[in-house]
């Protein structure tokens, strides 16, 4: 299967593909950085510069493409660049997608929808006993949350309206398993946050949750859970993914203690 991957250089990406070429699918990388000169290049691996938020820069790479994961990120305090990239470029790339005939998307969305059901902003130490699931309805804090719920809208629209396959995962922490850190390179022994220990998620395994949903062409649109962690169940719905894409993550993240407090909501 030849994959388009936007945000192919970011964070999630840079697991995503990996896993996606292991898997021995051909990959595009789409990115708005530039093409490193002197990369490790991979067999079966295209990147190219391209910009989400413009259709003729996301057209002139879907030529050939079977499925698309879309997990380009935009400035998370800035509210306008996250609309463009988050609303308007998934519209953009949904849009172009339906007309070169791509049929099967996956959508990196966001625990950040539903997360004011779990998190209690007045007491970072303090976690709601709640547990979501893909039927839960949005509730969420901050712009942040709103453009990712409209992301899944418009996931949602195309797959009804123009009978595509859109699957959309909602990770919370995606980070690196194997060096046991964030995204900024904090370890993450040293990350207080109360969510932290149920919602992480490594980022090589982040790409196998891809690769599976890519092997269900029989989904019309579907939200999954791919989340781990010592308590990761008892807040998500993570039965879901397992059950129907057989996702099993590598790490587990067993080893990290659990801080937070649990109230009843």
């Amino acid at each position: 299967m030849k994959i388009m991957v936007t945000g192919s250089r970011g964070w999630a990406g840079v697991g995503i593909v990996p896993n996606l070429l292991d898997n021995e699918h051909e990959v595009v990388g789409f990115d708005l950085s530039p093409v490193p000169e002197d990369g490790a290049r991979r067999e079966n691996l295209r990147e190219v510069q391209g910009n989400i938020t413009d259709p003729l820069s996301i057209l002139s790479a879907m030529e050939g493409i079977d499925a698309i994961v879309h997990s380009v990120a935009g400035r998370d305090h800035d509210n306008a660049a996250m609309h463009r990239v988050y609303v308007s470029g998934t519209q953009y790339l949904l849009d172009v997608a339906r007309q070169c005939g791509v049929r099967q998307v996956v959508i990196m969305g966001s625990s950040a929808v539903i997360l004011d059901y779990i998190a209690d902003w007045s007491q970072p130490m303090i976690a709601h006993e709640y547990k979501v699931d893909a039927k839960t309805p949005p509730k969420y804090h901050g712009f942040y949350g709103l453009v990712k719920h409209l992301q899944e809208e418009l996931g949602e629209f195309y797959a009804r309206q123009h009978k595509m396959s859109v699957t959309v995962f909602r990770p919370w922490w995606i980070v690196d398993g194997a060096r046991f850190c964030t995204r900024f390179g904090t370890p993450l022994t040293e990350d207080t946050h109360p969510l932290t220990p149920t919602g992480l998620v490594d980022r090589y395994d982040l790409g196998e949750a891809c690769h599976l949903a890519l092997q269900r062409p029989g989904i019309t649109y579907d939200v999954f859970y791919p989340v781990a962690g010592p308590e990761a169940e008892r807040f998500f719905d993570v039965a879901h993914i397992r059950r129907e894409l057989g996702w099993q993550p590598r790490y587990t993240f067993q080893e990290l203690p659990i801080r937070y407090q649990r109230i009843k909501p």
